[in-house]
């Protein structure tokens, strides 16, 4: 699996090639990445790439080739509230072949992700269980953008999860809304 994700211009400070540091200065207006994990020995990369880039001149690449180990870019985070939104602009060559997970919600444990599945559909995860499956599939050898949002109470957690196969369009290809989940995750907020 090797994927590419477009973080904006937070990309434009680093060089094609070199891998994404934690140190790594941000641009105006971004946030640095608290870790960066880059698994080489099983050939996985976390590099700044120039091959494709959805917005500017450079993107983010990710990639795995063992199942078993993963290289990701993290923020830490505490105190985050009860409602997050995330989006991330997304560029697969080929479906993965297995689970990809393109955003994680974790506070120790894994509690919500958004992955990508074996065969190109939005996969929306509470805890350890699949709650969501879109219909449509991601777009291959294009960028293709994707929203998700969590929103945590003691009774009535929802996900919600967006697919752009047309990455900058207003209009969604598929949402994916999933409510009434109690406890979101396992995490209990008021």
């Amino acid at each position: 699996y090797a994927g590419y994700l477009d973080w904006r211009v937070r990309d434009e400070n680093g060089t094609d090639g070199v891998k994404v540091d934690s140190a790594d200065t941000p641009s105006a207006g971004d946030t640095a990445f608290d870790s960066v994990t880059e698994n080489t020995a099983s050939g996985g990369v976390c590099k700044y790439d120039n091959d494709h880039a959805a917005h500017g001149t450079q993107s983010l690449k990710i990639a795995t080739v063992a199942s078993s180990v993963s290289s990701y870019v993290q923020w830490d985070t505490t105190g985050f509230g009860t409602t997050q939104y995330f989006r991330a602009y997304l560029y697969f060559t080929a479906n993965p072949s297995g689970n990809i997970d393109v955003i994680q919600i974790r506070d120790g444990s894994t509690r919500a992700r958004l992955r990508i599945n074996s065969t190109g559909k939005v996969v929306a995860v509470n805890g350890g269980t699949t709650v969501g499956t879109s219909t449509a599939s991601i777009s291959l050898n294009q960028w293709v953008r994707v929203e998700y949002r969590w929103i945590a109470n003691t009774t009535t957690g929802s996900l919600e999860a967006k697919l752009f196969n047309t990455p900058d369009s207003t209009t969604a290809d598929e949402t994916l809304t999933v409510t009434s989940l109690g406890k979101l995750g396992g995490i209990v907020t008021t």
